[in-house]
């Protein structure tokens, strides 16, 4: 590459990074859209390489995926963002709907409200919700082209987060059963949110006892089921991209 070919190069780095730094400040100007306190079950320490120091926190949310008790995520409601679905779904022409694809909605995020609550009545007495590897009380509940119509569904700022999310449609073929359409979320953005550099320290022998633990070629858990060991301030701006406000340290720091 030549000279001019590496100045170019750097100029457009210099610039990108200067863009995303002026939408992040402007994201995070005015009264927040939400601010929910999550646990570490809802936005999980991710394993970072030796080399680098950057530590991020992976949010984590139970779907109409997993919570098939509250699975609304039908055709009906694929309609309503936006997806064809008028083609009648029959096994002779199920291909039809094959390799659509994908689309950005909006989606409602709610922490341990009414759709965690029966989800929860709903799991095997043998399943311990309270655990820090547990499935996660943040449940996606809702999604919606428009953000403000979403919003207006789910009015509390501190229990109900709106996020941007990506969808797609997929076809459900059971042996006795007549295929249907049901709704996929693949991701919600932004799900991996880093650390600043004063927040770190505090979670910092958390990383460094869960890396010595894979090291070791054991889990970072320990053997007991033991609660979160911190909570999360996790504030979304106003374009919906959420950062790391505030980190509280637990008791069950072990």
């Amino acid at each position: 590459m030549t000279r001019k070919g590496l100045w170019l190069a750097s100029a457009v780095v210099v610039v990108s990074n200067l863009w995303a730094l002026g939408l992040a400040a402007v994201n995070r100007q005015g009264e927040p859209d939400a601010v929910l306190q999550l646990t570490e079950r809802e936005v999980r320490l991710v394993p970072g390489a030796p080399e680098n120091s950057a530590v991020s926190l992976r949010l984590d949310w139970t779907g109409p995926d997993v919570a098939r008790n509250t699975d609304w995520f039908d055709q009906a409601k694929l309609s309503d963002l936006g997806f064809d679905c008028r083609v009648p779904v029959t096994r002779e022409n199920v291909k039809h709907y094959f390799g659509r694809p994908v689309r950005r909605v909006y989606a409602a995020l709610e922490f341990e409200g009414p759709a965690w609550r029966r989800y929860a009545a709903g799991l095997p007495p043998n399943v311990d919700t309270t655990s820090a590897d547990g499935v996660p009380h943040l449940m996606l509940v809702d999604l919606d082209l428009d953000a403000v119509r979403l919003r207006a569904r789910y009015p509390d700022r501190t229990r109900v987060a709106i996020a941007r999310a990506v969808v797609g449609l997929t076809v459900v073929q059971q042996p006795g059963r007549a295929p249907r359409l049901r709704g996929r979320v693949f991701e919600v953005l932004t799900s991996e949110l880093n650390l600043p550099r004063d927040l770190r320290r505090n979670v910092e022998p958390l990383v460094a006892r869960d890396g010595a633990a894979r090291a070791s070629g054991s889990s970072p858990a320990t053997t007991e089921p033991r609660g979160p060991r911190y909570v999360a301030t996790i504030r979304w701006g106003r374009h919906l991209e959420p950062w790391v406000d505030a980190i509280r340290m637990t008791d069950a720091r072990q």
